[in-house]
């Protein structure tokens, strides 16, 4: 893998666009961001090289599934649990983000 300073880097991406959603919305997302040899090593190296868990929660109950977890299971029961991870997420984030605005608002 090459290993120079921005040549990674998709050259297609118009950072002033990226800039003003950035901060706009506090948040981007940018498709494509790796060159693809960039992509393609990068998750050959997640995939091959990097133990890693996914961790979430459970309710209160903070757990983790392992890569080898996470693929042995079904399409359709990875769904599932990609779907209530996010439910989750937003019910939590929501709290959250409440709670924010209600401590920013005093």
């Amino acid at each position: 893998m090459h290993n120079f300073r921005g040549l990674l880097l998709n050259s297609s991406i118009d950072k002033l666009v990226v800039g003003s959603e950035l901060a706009e919305a506090g948040s981007v997302q940018i498709p494509n961001f790796f060159e693809q040899f960039a992509a393609e090593e990068t998750f050959a190296c997640l995939e091959q090289q990097v133990v890693w868990e996914m961790a979430f929660r459970n309710g209160a109950e903070a757990m983790t599934k392992t890569a080898a977890q996470l693929a042995s299971m079904t399409q359709q029961d990875r769904q599932a649990f990609h779907g209530a991870v996010i439910e989750q997420a937003k019910t939590t984030l929501g709290r959250y983000a409440r709670v924010c605005r209600r401590a920013t608002s005093d």
